[in-house]
């Protein structure tokens, strides 16, 4: 049996949930790994954790208030941020390449589920 067009939606849409609230986790854990800045930049270290953070509560706002997408837009912008961090990390050398790259990898997806469940 087929499934109805609607139902195919609702599916695809409760996937993108799913896997942003575990890319989150992912990063949230991510994040906790990563060490410290050197001195002169450690406001750079909290930024970073507090955008990780922020992108878990804004995934867990929108999941209790059903068709709030600024709640995902918030995510996806926090979720950005952290891109933007890790960046500084890989120009201070304070991660490694392999590092950076786990890095993009788990933020790409994440940034793009974030942005679909956002419209």
């Amino acid at each position: 049996m087929g499934r109805t067009p609607a139902l195919k939606g609702t599916s695809m849409l409760n996937l993108h949930k799913l896997q942003v609230q575990q890319g989150a986790n992912e990063l949230f854990a991510l994040v906790g790994e990563l060490p410290q800045p050197p001195v002169g930049h450690q406001a750079l270290g909290e930024q970073l954790r507090r955008a990780a953070t922020e992108v878990r509560s804004s995934i867990a706002r929108a999941a209790t208030q059903p068709d709030s997408p600024q709640h995902y837009a918030a995510a996806r912008g926090s979720a950005v941020q952290c891109a933007a961090h890790i960046d500084c990390y890989r120009f201070l050398r304070v991660i490694e390449p392999r590092q950076y790259a786990a890095a993009m990898r788990l933020l790409s997806p994440l940034v793009a589920s974030l942005t679909k469940l956002a419209r």
